[in-house]
């Protein structure tokens, strides 16, 4: 088991195959995009590579020292078994320099569902497992509410810390008359 960098046709390959299944069409970035924010030094790609092949991936926004996990799946056929904590382990080691790692949960009490809700619960839960801490940060980014999780490297981060981090990655990322309009961050 190990973590390797992905490649631009890898990346293309799990953009088109596994992440569209794994992630709804308002939650994905165009791959252009994706691959804009590579060459400006301001995205990474990481697999979770096992015998069989590519067993997970982790896409991060990257912004200094500073991470905000934009993706993270483990293939739908070897899940439950143990690779999503290997693989957040893996990550954790192989972005040890990082300064903070934050990521952004879908807020369980805005499922439509109650099978959604407890999906949701149930990925924080994991989180939560695996060295994640829950910030009390929420946000509402293109009108989808998450609940902003750190994974704690060195230190932990003060809310407004984590605030101020987490807007500036979507302040990178997004031309200011946007970001005003679609991320709310409390």
């Amino acid at each position: 088991m190990e973590i390797i960098r992905l490649s631009k046709e890898e990346i293309r390959k799990v953009y088109n195959e596994s992440m569209k299944e794994d992630f709804p069409l308002n939650e994905r970035r165009p791959l252009k995009m994706i691959y804009k924010a590579i060459e400006k030094g301001e995205y990474e790609c990481y697999g979770l590579q096992d015998k069989d092949g590519l067993a997970g991936y982790a896409f991060f926004v990257k912004h200094d020292k500073d991470y905000l996990f934009d993706y993270l799946a483990i293939d739908k056929n070897k899940r439950a078994s143990g690779l999503g904590t290997i693989f957040l382990q893996l990550l954790k080691e192989k972005l040890s320099n990082a300064e903070s790692i934050v990521g952004e949960v879908e807020d369980p009490n805005s499922g439509e569902t109650e099978d959604e809700q407890k999906n949701r619960m149930r990925r924080i839960s994991f989180y939560l497992r695996n060295g994640c801490r829950d910030t009390g940060v929420k946000a509402k980014v293109f009108g989808v509410k998450y609940r902003i999780l750190e994974l704690v490297i060195d230190k932990k981060h003060h809310r407004d810390e984590i605030k101020r981090l987490y807007s500036s990655h979507y302040m990178k990322m997004l031309p200011s008359s946007i970001y005003s309009k679609v991320i709310k961050i409390r």
